[in-house]
């Protein structure tokens, strides 16, 4: 993608790219006054464009108001917007907000070159104008063979875009301007594709739907399926083949898909007995340890108790044995000091020999005791060996018995996953053969404990993490089932606002028809340009602000018609009435001569004098006779004052009022300004004042 920027005067760029391509292709494209761009200008390469920026810097408006929207014209917010959301409204891409009034321009230029080399250019391009709380005040399209920035400027020289008039006197006859989206339709299909109008219009709706963001999300297929078949040719039979392969793939593809599935659940259930099983089999394990360890410390203290016995027999053992030589030696002692005395000359008297006697039966005594004590021993000793014997041979057991608990042990730590903790602890003592210590001993069981708690507590700690990945697994499959069912709500919900935006333009173009068919049949009444109405009639589809500009016209037409039907009426009226006074009076002044003549022909007779009547030409008599005294004279009223003659004015205005016979009955009076201004039937009292 390449940008050129073009003078605030219009003026053209350097070089402008030329058409290669046999068929039509997207030379370049521009915006002027439209979003953040005040002028610029995208070259596509190939017929191809691409945009690439961070988010908000107007790709999708570009892509918003270039195509389809220059080859469909609509500015409803459903057919302009990929996303179809009706608050993005066409005026907000020039207002942005912060302008009161700006009128900008999108364009697409297109070339091909002919068989014969030669390179032709085609303009597409739409005005637009929009004012602070007015809304989309304007637009018109354009077609034109002129190039921009070569011999068309869409700003003057001062720098404002153009208007509408301007930018007709600079077409010329070298392109048209419409100002409806149907008549810009029909003229682009004329110039590029030459499809109808019904073919144009289904390429243009699936150009719209193809557009669409996320179009595999919200795939419908059968929507999908109906626009191509009205947009495009009928499908060769081998791609029709291919289709119906893949889609029995597809289904092959969704039978592996539930047999997966189908294994998944299979393998949960086997894990959650399994689970079930190596909980209940750990306990066992530690159940054995825990037994072995109490066998192992059962042995452990038995053998200490040996040990310590056999300490003690030794210490006495060798007590005995000091004494026995003790008693020996005294023995001898005696013996000798008993040899001595006895054989000695200088004993001289027979107490010290009886003493000497004494002490030696005492010594004997004394050798008796210390033989019995010998004895004693001799058998202490016997026992002692004798236990001794058996403690070695408990000894020896114990200590085969202390190598199996311990490689059972070993083992079993090992399962249970403590093999470090079990060679940490037991490792000192050595055992089997080992001198234990009973502090050493007590550290191994503390260790040995405390490693036990701690495996038991992550086991513990193990349930627990098992137990939160089922909620949270549970909880996860509801979290996909909820988001699956607001998905699919959300797609019915676009999918009817879709099909109620699709309905709202079928209805208007039905509108349409019927009102341009009804302003084609009327013979009186005088509705204006069809092409205006429709246009205002789509403005109004899209903000619904006001009457029906269809109503309105209606209304206007209907309400002229009534207007010069009223004036008509009245004219004929004014006629009329002009006509039947001038009758009334010449039949009203015969009348009253009649009346006068015969009148004076009875008072006076004939041939007496007469006086101009007030109310006629006619000449009366006068009165010349005196009155009497105290008699009321003469009135001095005319002749035709008289109650006779009021009489017959009365009757004269009656008749004056009514209408005579052989002009037929008279209409009775209507208002005509009162019923155009909407108040119609009049009250009783106006009418009889139109009367007077």
């Amino acid at each position: 993608m390449t940008f050129d920027s073009a003078s605030a005067n219009g003026a053209a760029a350097p070089v402008l790219p030329v058409a290669d391509s046999r068929r039509w292709q997207p030379i370049r494209g521009g915006l002027l006054n439209i979003y953040r761009y005040d002028y610029e200008e995208f070259r596509y390469e190939q017929g191809r464009l691409l945009l690439r920026g961070d988010n908000g810097t107007g790709k999708s408006r570009v892509l918003a108001l270039q195509l389809p929207f220059l080859l469909d014209g609509e500015v409803a917010p459903h057919r302009l917007e990929p996303d179809g959301d009706p608050a993005k409204r066409i005026e907000w891409n020039l207002l942005l907000g912060k302008h009161q009034d700006r009128l900008g321009y999108t364009w697409l230029e297109l070339g091909r070159r002919d068989g014969g080399g030669a390179r032709h250019y085609l303009t597409l391009g739409a005005g637009l104008r929009a004012v602070e709380g007015r809304g989309l005040v304007g637009k018109w399209f354009f077609i034109t063979r002129q190039r921009i920035g070569e011999d068309l400027f869409l700003q003057s020289a001062a720098g404002p875009a153009l208007t509408r008039e301007r930018l007709a006197e600079a077409i010329g006859d070298r392109g048209e301007i419409v100002t409806s989206a149907s008549a810009y339709r029909r003229a682009v299909d004329a110039a590029l594709f030459k499809l109808g109008e019904h073919r144009y219009g289904a390429l243009v709706d699936l150009l719209v739907q193809l557009r669409q963001p996320q179009l595999s999300r919200q795939l419908d297929e059968r929507r999908l399926s109906a626009a191509l078949s009205e947009a495009l040719p009928p499908v060769a039979l081998p791609i029709v083949a291919d289709v119906a392969e893949s889609f029995r793939s597809l289904e092959a593809d969704r039978v592996a898909l539930e047999a997966f599935q189908a294994a998944s659940r299979g393998v949960e259930q086997f894990l959650e007995g399994y689970r079930r099983y190596t909980r209940v089999a750990a306990r066992r394990r530690a159940d054995d340890v825990r037994r072995t360890h109490a066998a192992y410390e059962a042995a452990m203290r038995r053998l200490r108790a040996a040990e310590t016995e056999r300490d003690a027999r030794g210490r006495e053992l060798e007590g005995l044995e000091v004494r026995i030589d003790r008693l020996v030696l005294g023995e001898r002692a005696a013996a000798t000091a008993v040899e001595t005395l006895l054989g000695s000359p200088q004993m001289r008297d027979a107490q010290a020999l009886d003493h000497a006697r004494r002490a030696a039966d005492q010594r004997a005594e004394e050798a008796k005791e210390a033989e019995t004590a010998l004895a004693r021993a001799r058998e202490a000793r016997v026992r002692w060996e004798h236990d001794r014997d058996e403690a070695m041979q408990a000894v020896a057991v114990s200590h085969v018995a202390v190598a199996e608990i311990a490689a059972q042990a070993a083992d079993l730590g090992a399962a249970a996953g403590l093999d470090a903790a079990h060679r940490a602890a037991v490792g000192p003592l050595a055992l089997p053969d080992g001198r234990l210590d009973p502090s050493a001993l007590d550290a191994a069981e503390r260790h040995v404990e405390q490693a036990v708690g701690e495996r038991l507590r992550a086991a513990r700690h193990v349930r627990e993490l098992a137990g939160f990945v089922d909620a949270a697994q549970t909880a996860l499959s509801a979290a996909k089932q909820s988001h699956t069912e607001l998905t699919a709500q959300l797609d019915e919900v676009f999918g009817a606002q879709r099909m109620a935006h699709e309905a709202l333009a079928r209805e208007r173009e039905h509108l349409a028809r019927a009102f341009r068919a009804w302003t084609t049949s009327l013979v009186r009444l005088e509705a204006g340009d069809p092409d205006v109405v429709v246009d205002e009639l789509t403005d109004w589809c899209q903000t619904t602000a006001g009457p029906s500009p269809v109503a309105t016209r209606v209304r206007q037409a209907l309400d002229a018609a009534i207007d010069r039907l009223a004036r008509r009426r009245a004219e004929i009226e004014q006629r009329r009435t002009q006509a039947v006074p001038t009758w009334r009076v010449s039949r009203e002044a015969s009348t009253c001569h009649r009346q006068h003549r015969i009148r004076a022909m009875n008072l006076r007779g004939p041939g007496a004098p007469a006086h101009r009547c007030g109310c006629c030409a006619t000449s009366a008599p006068r009165s010349t006779k005196p009155h009497a005294p105290g008699s009321r004279p003469p009135s001095k009223r005319p002749a035709c004052s008289t109650p006779g003659s009021r009489r017959t004015a009365r009757s004269s205005r009656r008749a004056s009022t009514t209408r005579p016979s052989c002009l037929g009955r008279a209409p009775s009076p209507r208002p005509t300004a009162t019923w155009a201004s909407g108040s119609w039937p009049p009250s009783t009292t106006t009418t009889r004042a139109q009367r007077a």
